[in-house]
């Protein structure tokens, strides 16, 4: 019989592998809280040994958070009667006597006497809220929001001092601090109609502020304005923009220039190179690098020679154009002036002449 191998799909061996990984990660971090739960509840117990009983409940509240169980919730609970929280300590009471029914734990019955004897030592407060109050009306007590299902009915709470506040959007906001005295069986707090906040101004017109006893004057001819505000929005300088441009030109077209010179002076660099080379031409010794490269040099040459004849040309062009617009856009109260422009072009070299009266 030919036995076949089993073979585990890529994907479900990677899932199982995150699961064993999630599994052992899990465990881990029990076990590290299980530590520091345990590590509270030994600082706990030492500090209810040496009386510090405040410290002693906020450390055993931290290791139930951390890790529940039954007996750190029966220590903190107790904890909580002898600082004289009566309500925390009738609340976690109880939940120890659900947990310990659960478990069928002995402890349960200790935990109910606890319950039965603190009930009579209860404080309650009594929130009490008009039928009229806003919808979105916010009660709360030091900062914790009091849900809308427990205003009216009496709450468990441990003595001692609190601010309650209630807000709703478009009316002042109410305060009200409230003492509650160990063994006040009941406190009842009615929260008044809330006072309306006033709607903001509406802004107030030119036309509002004036008196109605004081006579209408009609607006004034817009007819007569006119001319002289034209008049004082016209430039002081009409051909300032024009003038300008010149300027603009005229140095692009003295840029112009200097690349046409800049490409001159290479292409009688390359004439040398190419003359230079083309020595071996007058005893017929040229061979066929000699004849690449004199080639060569002289496309190069041809190049720069073009280029600086349209640097001459286009600098010349743009720098007369300048000058034109410069003397043509001073204010006509000036003389009048005339320029005259005409490019040249040598065979090894190019310019312009200008010329004019102004």
């Amino acid at each position: 019989m030919k036995k076949t191998p089993f073979l585990v799909p890529p994907l479900a061996l990677a899932t199982l592998i995150l699961c064993a990984e999630a599994t052992s990660w899990a465990a881990e971090s029990s076990a590290a809280s299980k530590a520091v739960a345990t590590r509270l509840f030994d600082d706990a117990q030492d500090l209810l040994a040496k009386g510090d009983l405040a410290s002693a409940c906020a450390k055993f509240a931290e290791s139930q958070r951390l890790e529940p169980q039954l007996g750190t919730l029966l220590h903190l609970a107790d904890c909580y009667e002898k600082i004289g929280k009566t309500a925390s300590a009738w609340a976690s009471f109880k939940d120890a006597v659900v947990i310990a029914s659960q478990r069928h734990d002995p402890r349960e019955d200790d935990a109910r006497a606890e319950v039965e004897k603190l009930e009579p030592r209860l404080c309650k407060l009594t929130i009490m809220v008009d039928a009229g109050a806003p919808p979105n009306l916010e009660v709360s007590s030091n900062g914790s929001s009091i849900g809308n299902a427990l205003l009216g009915s009496p709450m468990p709470i441990d003595p001692g001092e609190y601010l309650l506040m209630a807000k709703a959007d478009g009316f002042e906001d109410w305060a009200k601090k409230v003492v509650i005295a160990p063994g006040t069986p009941d406190t009842r707090i009615a929260v008044p109609a809330l006072v309306r906040r006033p709607a903001p101004a509406p802004a107030v017109t030119s036309s509002q502020q004036a008196s109605p006893l004081a006579p209408v004057m009609p607006p004034p001819a817009v007819t007569v304005q006119q001319p002289q505000l034209a008049q004082s929005l016209e430039p002081s300088d009409p051909g300032l923009h024009r003038r300008m441009m010149g300027y603009a030109l005229g140095a692009v077209g003295v840029v112009g220039i200097g690349v046409g010179i800049g490409f001159a002076l290479a292409k009688e660099s390359k004439q040398s190179d190419r003359d230079s080379a083309n020595a071996c031409s007058k005893t017929s010794s040229c061979t066929a690098l000699d004849k690449s490269k004199i080639d060569q040099l002289t496309n190069e040459a041809q190049t720069r020679a073009t280029v600086a004849n349209v640097g001459f040309i286009a600098g010349g062009v743009a720098l007369a154009a300048g000058a034109v617009l410069v003397v043509t856009g001073w204010p006509k109260s000036t003389p009048s002036a005339s320029a005259q422009v005409q490019p040249w072009i040598g065979d090894r070299s190019a310019g312009f002449v200008v010329g004019g009266v102004w």
